[in-house]
């Protein structure tokens, strides 16, 4: 059965560094380059902090 996932690319709006988080990492705040942004994506929620743009929203599938 094929599990669907999100992945959202964003943007710090501080650096401009250009960050991945992904639905099916637990526990995985990710950070941009400055550390004034970040984003800890999971299947049921979703926690964001500082300045973040999103770029793209995709949903993924993943072979199990």
């Amino acid at each position: 059965m094929d599990k669907k996932y999100k992945k959202i690319t964003w943007k710090c709006g501080v650096c401009d560094s250009i960050q991945e988080s992904y639905s099916n990492r637990r526990w995985d705040m990710d950070i941009c380059k400055c550390g004034q942004s970040g984003m800890d994506l999971e299947e049921s929620y979703s926690r964001q902090m500082g300045e973040i743009i999103i770029v793209k929203e995709e949903i993924l599938e993943e072979n199990e």
